[in-house]
């Protein structure tokens, strides 16, 4: 039986759903050093040698305060690949200044993330199914899980929005969107004491990763995409890492995204009528 982090993350069936969503972004990691939250960005992380490489840079095979994210927005160089990082520091931190004053010429893609965020579970699940009742309405493809600490996270992800919008206006477009849903639901923005994390809609932020593990007061967490009945049947002991490795077929499971049973088409157009409406 799998119980530690190391042995979990030495598991091909974990590193393929975590790989599914590297592909052309970059894996970062928040971790305690002397109390203070510490963050590493620019791992990679698309294939099986360079995630086990970053995993192992990173600590997260024994550090229990790793914890995983990637990059909603996806970059591109000239020749079609992510822009690469050296691993020496001095040519690294070069490599990063370069980055950081040119990546919006790297931007192709931009993912919609919604995160519910309660010192109460309950409360964010609450709250999360408003949302969901509302998504499942339009059947849009989306995806829920469990971020692995205070809430649930939605994602629709790039491939799923008009290819013709620009990613720097996605974000934008995002951001409104956002607006509108916590309009519509009746939820308020954690700045106003309620859930809805209104503040992420950035071209450099980072989301949790799927399939991470997140300690939290000593238990190990999985960050674990949901279905309809895990969802609505939802309780923290669930998403521990022993019960997920004793309930759930992690075998290429993915982000578990609802298609209703459509075509790719058909849920394009149910996103387009949704930003639509929403506008």
């Amino acid at each position: 039986m799998i119980t530690n982090r190391e042995e979990y993350y030495s598991q091909p069936m974990v590193l393929y759903n975590l790989i599914s969503q590297l592909r052309y972004k970059y894996l970062s990691a928040i971790k305690k050093v002397n109390e203070k939250n510490v963050l590493t960005r620019y791992s990679m992380g698309y294939s099986l040698e360079l995630l086990q490489d970053s995993l192992r840079r990173l600590d997260a095979f024994k550090d229990t305060t790793v914890k995983l994210y990637f990059d909603l927005t996806g970059f591109k160089n000239k020749e079609g690949n992510l822009p690469l990082f050296n691993y020496n520091r001095e040519i690294r931190k070069e490599d990063r200044d370069n980055f950081n004053k040119n990546y919006q010429d790297y931007m192709f893609s931009y993912d919609f993330a919604i995160d519910i965020d309660s010192d109460s579970l309950s409360v964010a699940h609450r709250d999360t199914q408003v949302i969901k009742k509302l998504f499942d309405k339009y059947q849009l493809p989306y995806s829920v899980k469990f971020s692995g600490g205070k809430g649930m996270h939605f994602l629709i992800e790039n491939k799923w929005f008009d290819g013709r919008i620009k990613a720097k206006n996605k974000v934008l477009l995002c951001q409104k969107l956002s607006k509108v849903i916590m309009n519509v639901c009746k939820l308020k923005s954690i700045t106003e004491g309620g859930t809805f994390d209104d503040t992420i809609y950035d071209d450099r932020r980072i989301f949790k990763l799927a399939y991470s593990l997140q300690n939290k007061d000593g238990q190990e967490y999985c960050v674990l995409p949901l279905d309809d009945y895990q969802f609505e049947n939802w309780k923290l002991e669930d998403m521990e890492l022993s019960n997920v490795m004793k309930k759930v077929k992690l075998f290429k499971r993915g982000l578990l995204t609802r298609t209703y049973g459509l075509s790719d088409k058909q849920l394009r157009n149910n996103l387009r009528k949704f930003i639509k409406e929403c506008k």
